[in-house]
């Protein structure tokens, strides 16, 4: 019964597929092949709605500060709502979108290109036009092909990098500080609870050894204790080893993860379990004992 139910839920799966290839479906362009062929980690994000549709991108391999999630995570739909000029404690949505650029939390969030369409005078998708935004954005053209601009932002930061100064706060202290106009994302960590603020030099090397959906193994090699903001979204379920040690996992800027690093060659690994996958794995074999 279960064989032929397998049998009849993949006739109706693959009915309603399209019977073509996915080049067809997912062509390959110029842009998209400049992108890939990039090194190193980054993120892309559309000074033009058009260019891309929401989510084509992972598709190719690449990453974006955009798209739509319907389980989008709040923290990251507040910290894009700051970018784009508003209130880190409003913004809440399914559907993220890079409207406000140039911007110090988009340099924070690793978004290295932007991705834009040459206009005319009036406004259509031919021309050699940009909007005013880019014009003055201070983001250099890298490539181009037809109709399609490829900008680089030159302020960018890594997908890891240092900052210069941690300060801990209070949850009510914490948005009025991001929501000032000189908080600056790059050089300054926020962090909620009791602590020492302190500061730190910027200096040394990281290494991102690997870099998967469940997992992360980054390297860092100091001469002194750092304080190194990795720009992926906190959530609980990360759990967060030094050189195999466990050790706390800091939410960072009301989104992002934070490290404290300590001086000489450490190995940090990030692997995401959290708790809800744990007791529905264990549920899982326990009804199967059972059901045998």
């Amino acid at each position: 019964v279960v064989f032929l139910l397998f049998l009849d839920l993949g006739r109706y799966f693959l009915k309603h597929n399209p019977f073509v290839d996915a080049s067809l479906v997912y062509p390959k362009t110029p842009i998209i092949e400049f992108l890939q062929s990039q090194p190193g980690y980054f993120r892309i994000a559309r000074a033009d709605a058009e260019i891309m549709p929401p989510n084509t991108w992972m598709a190719y391999g690449l990453s974006s500060a955009e798209g739509y999630d319907p389980l989008s995570m709040e923290s990251y739909s507040r910290f894009i709502n700051r970018s784009n000029g508003g209130s880190i404690s409003t913004g809440v949505t399914r559907y993220i979108e890079v409207k406000n650029y140039p911007s110090k939390f988009l340099d924070a969030l690793n978004v290295k290109y932007f991705l834009a369409v040459k206009r005319d005078k009036e406004g259509q998708a031919k021309g050699d036009f940009l909007n005013r935004k880019l014009d003055s954005s201070g983001f250099k053209k890298v490539f181009e092909d037809k109709n399609s601009v490829v900008l680089e932002n030159p302020n960018v930061k890594g997908r890891a990098y240092f900052v210069s100064k941690v300060t801990w706060v209070d949850s009510e202290e914490r948005v009025s500080l991001i929501d000032s106009v000189n908080f600056d994302p790059t050089t300054e960590a926020l962090l909620e609870g009791n602590g020492v603020d302190r500061v730190f030099p910027v200096t040394g090397k990281i290494e991102i050894v690997e870099y998967t959906a469940n997992s992360v193994t980054l390297k860092t090699e100091t001469d002194g204790e750092r304080f190194m903001i990795f720009a992926d979204t906190f959530d609980k379920g990360w759990e967060l080893f030094e050189n195999g040690q466990k050790k706390d996992l800091y939410l960072t800027n009301g989104a992002l993860r934070g490290i404290s690093v300590n001086e000489g060659v450490n190995q940090y690994r990030l692997i995401y379990w959290p708790d809800s996958f744990d007791i529905g794995l264990k549920l899982t074999f326990s009804s199967l004992l059972v059901l045998i």
